[in-house]
């Protein structure tokens, strides 16, 4: 069946009640189901759902839609993913000029194969932990404080100490040698072929798409020749940079905040308490891949790792990285435990849920382990101490967070606050800080960072920023349309502020007199860039400026693709229709 008929074929077949039930707890009233809206802090069953119109509606927050609408926004997936989705559900095999492709379609079909794979492992493993050979794994999992409703809502299971045993199992299952090998659950020694793990508790890997990717595990060997912790090879569906764990469950969490810690288990534990936003690296740094997870449905993150000195430097070099994409951090200190399992079979729920409601901004929680590195009793390590606070406060470039981080490090290391504040100052300076909005609304100048002289002049970029000036009368609708985010680099974002802040083109000039010559030469270019057409002729200024916003949205999702085939295809489809639309009429 073609993409476009199997859309209409596809709603017929299924039931939007059964779709989102998977999803959603839904009670019969009258006509309709009603349940707790997910996109929202719902506390009454606001959230209907009506399976003649094939519709939804949450009658608290407004959202509404069809089957494909809700997976889009709860899954944060493309329309396309949504039909393929569903077409799974619907036993319809979908035929377009894409996954037609010979090469797609052995690609999917191998995947498809290793999901069956995985699923059926895991299923083995967690039927062996209840039987008598896996008895030492499900003592061990009891010795860990785990309730048997944790055991399963995690999947945990158990591979025997038996080199041979799921291979053999999985060849009982009709699995074929090529495939269980390319798995990478089982492998060849000496010949013969032995399963991957064995005599170690098992941690099922699942994405947000309920698939069953991978597995942790944990040996039970007190003396192992290999490590204690020992993951699946990245394969064909398993990457384990890109992947967190629980992120199955946290990513539809309520909660406002993912709680980011370092293993599996603490994030079991912390689950188990009942909070269910909890994630884990699996013993990893920290990466941007896995940033760009959290990020899919942007929350504050809370810092939970170990209290230990690689704790603190996993805490640093987190925030580093989530930093960069301007999610806000804290630090949920757990001392005097060594980890969060410990602390809260300490302390108790209560406790750790104290923390949670109280959290440490993650600035204060670094500048505060800093004095382990300092004697400031010697008043020459008293000043590398200061400088160190100085350089860090330096990385903030929201003026109103930097300068109370500043009022509160003084108090509270009893700093002179006229001192700290002038040696910011001058470091500010010379650094040339990229000010944000809450700074350009305060002070209206521009103040670059040390690369901007070595930015390339964009004519794309150039031309808005000129076009836009020309066109008072549609500036909240300019506004509306393209972000600073979407300009080309800082400079633009800059002079966009200005032009949003009420600040006319000839007065730019009086603004960044203060400003340093190269500064200027870089502002000036922009600002005299030739526009090829009749400044008197509304019509083509229109036409213009609608030219340059299709250029900027096109580029932005250039940016955003990965190079995957499903990715240059939705990027073609986006790039139609954006040549299509009209921004400005």
């Amino acid at each position: 069946m073609k993409f476009s008929d199997a859309i209409e074929e596809i709603k017929n077949r299924l039931s939007i009640v059964n779709v989102i039930s998977e999803y959603v707890k839904l009670e019969r009233k009258g006509s309709s189901y009603v349940g707790i809206c997910p996109f929202h802090a719902d506390k009454n069953p606001s959230f209907s759902v009506n399976e003649p119109r094939k519709m939804y509606k949450c009658f608290a927050c407004g959202k509404g839609g069809n089957i494909y609408t809700f997976l889009q926004e709860y899954l944060q997936i493309t329309f396309r993913e949504a039909v393929l989705m569903l077409a799974k559900k619907a036993n319809i095999e979908i035929e377009d000029d894409f996954s037609s492709n010979e090469s797609f379609k052995k690609n999917a079909e191998k995947k498809n194969k290793l999901y069956e794979l995985y699923r059926d492992a895991a299923n083995i493993y967690y039927k062996i932990l209840f039987s008598d050979i896996g008895k030492a794994g499900l003592n061990y999992l009891i010795s860990r404080k785990l309730t048997k409703e944790t055991i399963k809502k995690f999947g945990l299971g158990f591979a025997p100490n038996d080199f041979g045993y799921i291979y053999n199992l999985m060849k009982k299952k009709g699995y074929d040698d090529t495939l269980l090998f390319e798995s990478k659950l089982f492998r060849l020694y000496n010949g013969k072929p032995c399963d991957t793990f064995y005599n170690r508790v098992m941690f099922p890997l699942v994405d947000t798409y309920k698939h069953v990717i991978g597995f942790q595990s944990r040996t039970l060997d007190p003396k192992p020749k290999e490590r204690k912790y020992v993951n699946s090879d990245d394969s064909l569906i398993f990457h384990k940079k890109s992947f967190l764990y629980a992120m199955n469950l946290a990513y539809f969490s309520k909660e406002n905040y993912y709680i980011l810690c370092e293993g599996n288990m603490d994030a079991i534990t912390i689950h188990q308490a009942g909070f269910d936003s909890a994630v884990a690296t699996m013993g990893t740094a920290f990466n941007e891949q896995q940033m760009f997870l959290l990020k899919r449905k942007p929350k504050k993150v809370y810092l939970c790792q170990d209290t230990d000195e690689a704790g603190v430097k996993a805490i640093i070099s987190s925030d580093k990285i989530l930093k960069k994409s301007g999610i806000e951090t804290y630090v949920i200190d757990i001392k005097p435990s060594k980890d969060v399992d410990e602390y809260i079979n300490n302390y108790g729920v209560d406790s750790f849920k104290a923390k949670l409601n109280n959290p440490i901004p993650t600035f204060l929680f670094i500048i505060s382990t800093l004095k382990n590195k300092y004697n400031i009793s010697d008043p020459y390590e008293l000043e590398k101490y200061i400088n160190e606070i100085v350089d860090r406060l330096t990385e903030i470039s929201n003026t109103f967070v930097r300068d109370s981080y500043l009022k509160k490090i003084a108090l509270q290391e009893n700093l002179d606050l006229g001192i700290l504040h002038s040696l910011l100052e001058k470091k500010l300076k010379g650094n040339k800080v990229v000010y944000n909005n809450e700074t350009a609304n305060q002070n209206q100048n521009i103040s670059l960072n040390n690369n901007i002289n070595k930015s390339k002049i964009s004519k794309v970029d150039s031309d808005f920023i000129q076009l836009i000036y020309l066109l008072p009368e549609y500036k909240n609708h300019i506004l509306s349309i393209v972000s600073s985010d979407e300009l080309y680099d800082d400079i633009y974002k800059c002079l966009y502020k200005f032009y949003e802040n009420g600040v006319s083109m000839s007065s730019i000039y009086n603004k960044i007199i203060d400003r340093d010559e190269d500064e200027k030469q870089i502002i000036n270019t922009i600002l005299s860039y030739n526009l090829s057409f009749d400044e008197d002729d509304k019509q083509q200024i229109l036409n213009s400026l609608n030219q340059v916003i299709r250029k900027i949205k096109i580029r932005n999702a250039e940016n955003d693709t990965d190079g995957s085939i499903e990715s240059i295809y939705e990027l073609n489809k986006k790039i139609i229709d954006i040549n299509k639309t009209i921004y400005i009429k």
